[in-house]
């Protein structure tokens, strides 16, 4: 459906190509091929004119949808992330349990898997400021530490390690996935 404006544009060039004809052309070479010639011209350059119009319409459209597009897959990305920095407070947790149970073994295996876990957050990108920290570099060191320190035990059963330096590193690590979380749930990010 045209538009109003359109309409009387068209309209308007309709009277003023008419006048053009009357006016400019001399009365000798007023015939309906000429006629037809400044009309077809009108209606040539007005389709250019819409066309062009559409065109930019299209590219505005596009450039709308390729936002939300990416927006959308922005808030996907921040969805998974959530869901994968929770299922890494799971596994603290569960580290936790074993080293109070004295199951060293388990605990190493999954003290390998949080360090995992660790290096993929720092490709998170609304986390990369956070993750860069020295603070959370040292947080990776300081599971690597425990998962040694975990291997001398499985190792040499009578070695004695303190299980409290473990644990507390873990609440180091636990506090700040949660402050992870917190940035991708309430912090707003401008892209």
């Amino acid at each position: 459906m045209l538009k109003k404006p359109t309409i009387y544009i068209f309209v308007a060039g309709l009277i003023l190509s008419y006048l053009f004809y009357i006016k400019i052309i001399p009365e000798n070479n007023r015939n309906e091929i000429n006629l037809m010639s400044v009309f077809g011209t009108y209606l040539s350059v007005f389709g250019i004119i819409i066309a062009y119009i559409q065109i930019l319409s299209i590219k505005q459209e596009t450039i709308k949808t390729q936002n939300a597009i990416k927006s959308s897959l922005d808030q996907v990305r921040r969805v998974l992330s959530i869901s994968e920095l929770s299922k890494t407070k799971k596994l603290i947790e569960e580290i936790q349990q074993y080293l109070q149970n004295d199951k060293f073994d388990a605990s190493s295996l999954r003290m390998h898997d949080l360090k995992e876990n660790l290096i993929q957050n720092k490709y998170i990108s609304h986390l990369t400021k956070q993750t860069e920290a020295k603070s959370y570099r040292d947080l990776i060191a300081n599971v690597g530490i425990d998962i040694n320190t975990l291997h001398d035990k499985i190792s040499i059963p009578v070695a004695v390690i303190d299980k409290s330096i473990i644990m507390q590193n873990l609440e180091k690590v636990k506090s700040a996935i949660l402050e992870f979380e917190n940035i991708l749930k309430y912090v707003h990010h401008e892209q």
